[in-house]
């Protein structure tokens, strides 16, 4: 995030901690991840199942998630959110 540490954190292991606590498996096990939740899109409430949050990142797997509509539609989404960024 731009900000280093310092040498006493890295010496008192800070770094080790940090990157255990943002691991996949300590995410996937923490209670609120355990849970179905609710969101909210575009003023409704939906449920959400708490494995929706976490997949093994296979290329190609979004087609069994998302339909073509869906995907189209992030897609312009993502047009329009980086426009003028040079990302796209």
């Amino acid at each position: 995030m731009g900000r280093p540490f310092s040498a006493a954190e890295e010496a008192a292991g800070s770094v080790a901690s940090v990157v255990e606590l943002c691991s996949f498996d300590n995410m996937k096990n923490l209670e609120v991840n355990k849970t179905e939740g609710a969101i909210e899109i575009e003023g409704k409430y939906h449920s959400i199942a708490h494995d929706a949050f976490f997949r093994k990142g296979v290329t190609g797997d979004w087609v069994n998630h998302m339909s073509p509509e869906m995907a189209s539609r992030l897609d312009e989404i993502f047009r329009d959110k980086l426009r003028g960024t040079g990302l796209i």
